[in-house]
């Protein structure tokens, strides 16, 4: 298993909980747009599998959207689990909060926010990765105390981007 990409995608929803939505593959209030005229996604959230789509640079916001409208949802499930070198069973476990173990499940389904929503997959990955991949998670635990994890440029908000003057 990709356990240092599925690792990277746990930081970066923790950063970043507003661009977590376990329910859509990749969305965006301006999908059209996006799709259609090359327009920078207004409000765009994905799933566990977008973030790795997205973080292993296989995807970007746009061709995500894209994919997301003409394919079904298995399809890009398939891919993240192929990135992340997952078994058939670890896919179904991993992109699915039904078949997440208690209280994971549990907690998903009666988060109130999308941040509680957020807060529980991170958790939930722990639990994925302390099953799965135990050394390694501990390991980027340690890592990530001592340095923030550098995001892809088509990831960054416009707050992280590097300034210019004009």
């Amino acid at each position: 298993m990709n356990a240092s990409l599925l690792s990277l995608v746990r930081s970066h929803i923790a950063a970043r909980p507003d661009r977590f939505d376990a329910a859509q593959w990749a969305w965006a209030n301006n999908v059209q747009e996006v799709v259609q005229e090359g327009a920078s996604p207004d409000a765009f959230r994905c799933c566990i599998a977008g973030h790795v789509l997205l973080l292993s640079g296989a995807y970007t916001e746009r061709t995500l959207l894209a994919d997301s409208l003409i394919y079904d949802a298995g399809y890009l499930g398939r891919k993240a689990a192929t990135l992340l070198a997952l078994t058939l069973d670890q896919h179904r476990e991993l992109f699915y909060p039904s078949q997440w173990g208690e209280p994971f499940r549990r907690d998903y389904y009666l988060a109130q926010a999308p941040s509680q929503e957020a807060a529980v997959a991170v958790a939930y990955l722990k639990h994925f990765l302390d099953r799965h991949a135990p050394s390694l998670l501990e390991a980027t635990d340690r890592a990530a105390d001592r340095a923030p994890l550098p995001l892809p440029v088509h990831l960054r908000v416009e707050a992280d981007a590097p300034r210019t003057r004009a």
